[in-house]
């Protein structure tokens, strides 16, 4: 026989909350620590029937602006005849009596919260359980649609202890910003968010912030791969990235990342072109990721090809990794499952792609940063052929679902012979397109191709780019419809 499973609660917590209100509205203080508590609890938190109800009477005399104690909450609760079913008179004052104060409360609303979350949790997986027994499971649509749920569960409960699933009064909300003007107070003059690395992208953007959804645009050759690389080197100084790959395997980003931190180019480790000192810098730069823990702050997936299996991988990053970042190489590849009905409608699934990523932001609280191909209409098109928002592949979902908005562009692609006579050749546009939290503006970097790098470019050489791009030698008239 199967043994009976009470579901998880604890009356002491619950009653510990309420004691804690009733004591703090006798002593006057009813409304601050009822803001406290409701920014976590909702009614439904409660495991017994006589504490959601109790619970719902101090809301209601919290929302006519009157004082909560015993008699107050009694009559409430006699307004729906429900006093003698929450325990009457005696048992409210029991909880005050049994109280001891308020001064721990947040401790067991939090308690309370979790219990409720892991109810909630059961009975979903217990759904998916359900499913999984009474269906054949034959299908892969069928194994995907219980994947789904199972996901789905997992993601609510995560939404729900990170306050994701609660609103929120303005008031409350406003708490929560001051907390955060506190912060950027301290950092004055400092970086805000996750560090790009890039001294003028920090100044543009104040580094990436959570929830944001950002896109990386820019035309094959453009270096977006490298500069995602550059971005997670930068950000995992301190935080933990994930990278999920659609193009490159993990070998091959690996490699990359050993010729940005060793300066032995690609081309030579490529070609095993590797003497004894070019192998002590390898040798340093491995030592180094593992002796500063960059190595271990940066996971790469290469096979989550698929919409939800990208989701799956950053919600388990989150959970067992603390992930910070998350980077997907590139949004146009990325395929879209058979159950959504829209699997091979490219327009559709990019749409999909997007709008689901930019979800993932504000369910995870974390950057999440997209590479996306640029059209090839801008190679043949006259004149400036810098990226605009409109030029990203299927543009008008990306467009809408962006927080920040980034173009690459480098104009010794287009004009080889560019910067032959000095050292600008390599600069690269850094064309902020779109910012949700400020102005738009362009940065400018020093792309280095030998080591699939970005690093910070100097006055004196962006002096000398926009003078050669004012006064452009004859070299540069060279037709851009070159297909590279």
């Amino acid at each position: 026989m199967n043994e009976l499973k009470i579901p998880t609660h604890s009356i002491a917590d619950e009653q510990s909350v309420i004691g804690g209100l009733i004591l703090a509205g006798m002593n006057g203080d009813g409304g601050r620590v009822w803001d406290l508590v409701s920014e976590i609890l909702t009614a439904n938190d409660f495991y017994r029937a006589d504490h959601r109800a109790i619970y719902g009477a101090i809301a209601a005399l919290i929302d006519r602006n009157m004082p909560i104690d015993i008699l107050a909450i009694s009559n409430v609760l006699r307004e729906t005849n429900s006093l003698d079913d929450a325990g009457g008179f005696v048992y409210l004052a029991t909880m005050a009596k049994d109280t001891p104060s308020a001064a721990n409360i947040e401790t067991y609303a939090k308690t309370v919260k979790t219990m409720a979350a892991k109810r909630r949790l059961v009975s979903s997986i217990q759904s998916v359980l359900d499913m999984a027994w009474s269906s054949g499971g034959a299908t892969e649509g069928e194994f995907e649609a219980l994947l789904g749920m199972a996901g789905d569960a997992v993601s609510r409960s995560e939404m729900e202890l990170s306050g994701g699933g609660t609103s929120l009064t303005m008031q409350q909300a406003q708490k929560q910003a001051l907390d955060l003007l506190n912060i950027y107070s301290q950092k004055r003059g400092g970086v805000i968010g996750i560090d790009t690395g890039l001294q003028a992208l920090n100044d543009a953007v104040g580094g990436w912030h959570d929830t944001d959804f950002i896109v990386v645009q820019g035309r094959s050759g453009m270096g977006k791969t490298a500069f995602a690389l550059s971005l997670a080197k930068a950000a995992a100084g301190r935080d933990r990235v994930g990278i999920i790959s659609t193009e490159m395997a993990t070998v091959q980003l690996a490699m990359r990342r050993i010729s940005q931190g060793s300066g032995v180019s690609m081309t030579d480790i490529r070609k095993g072109n590797l003497d004894d000192d070019k192998w002590a810098h390898i040798a340093r730069t491995i030592t180094s990721d593992v002796d500063t823990g960059l190595g271990k702050r940066i996971k790469i997936n290469d096979t989550a090809l698929e919409l939800d299996d990208i989701k799956r991988q950053a919600r388990a990053w989150k959970r067992e990794f603390g992930l910070n970042l998350l980077i997907v190489d590139y949004i146009q590849n990325v395929s879209v499952s058979n159950r959504r009905g829209i699997s091979g409608e490219k327009v559709q699934e990019v749409m999909a792609v997007s709008r689901e990523l930019k979800q993932l932001a504000k369910r995870l609280k974390i950057p999440v940063i997209g590479l996306a191909q640029t059209k090839r209409d801008v190679d043949t098109r006259a004149g400036d052929k810098r990226p605009t928002t409109a030029d990203v592949m299927w543009a008008s979902q990306i467009e809408q679902d962006a927080d920040v908005m980034i173009g690459l562009y480098r104009h010794a692609k287009y004009f080889p012979q560019f910067g032959n006579y000095n050292d600008v050749k390599n600069i690269s546009e850094i064309i902020i397109q779109k910012n949700r939290h400020g102005t738009v503006d362009t940065c400018y970097a020093v792309f280095l191709p030998s080591k699939m790098d970005f690093v910070d470019a100097d006055d004196s050489g962006v002096s000398q780019y926009f003078a050669e791009l004012a006064t452009p030698p004859e070299n540069q008239r060279k037709s851009a419809a070159k297909d590279w």
